[in-house]
């Protein structure tokens, strides 16, 4: 089985006026979906959402992540869409989650800035070409993050 691993960045399209709270019901209401669709579907991965950007990895079949990336593109209350990663991956980096969620608006203990920094560097390294900086560099933030959801829940 060729098991893919897919990062997106992607802004929140949301009406003027519309509060954290709101933002928060949103985000559950898509975690939700996400955790019973992508159970049925064999896809893992993280949502992460800050300064109304959402970061997202999915981890799963080929087929299954085109097609879930897709439905994702055609999604309206986002924007902006930019596939940052989509490589083959040997191991799971989020196998126990159908989809972890970390609202870096409601919790702190996370650098925002790193957040904000993770599409550029990760631009970065793609634009220079080399394909092992941008994995290794993907990777290492994710793990961040990953570490930070672990000290959340």
């Amino acid at each position: 089985m060729e098991l893919r691993q897919l990062i997106y960045l992607s802004k929140i399209k949301a009406p003027i006026g519309l509060c954290d709270v709101d933002i928060s019901r949103q985000l559950e209401e898509i975690h939700k979906t996400s955790v019973r669709n992508n159970a049925s579907a064999s896809v893992t991965g993280l949502l992460l959402f800050s300064g109304g950007c959402f970061l997202q990895v999915l981890e799963g079949r080929r087929l299954v992540l085109e097609r879930l990336f897709e439905r994702i593109a055609a999604d309206e209350r986002h924007t902006d869409l930019e596939r940052l990663c989509d490589n083959e991956i040997d191991d799971r980096m989020f196998g126990s989650w159908n989809m972890g969620l970390l609202n870096l608006e409601a919790y702190r203990g996370v650098d925002r800035e790193l957040f904000l920094s993770f599409g550029s560097l990760i631009s970065s390294a793609r634009l220079s070409g080399d394909d092992v900086q941008a994995r290794e560099t993907t990777v290492r933030l994710l793990r961040t993050f990953k570490d930070c959801l672990a000290v959340a829940a």
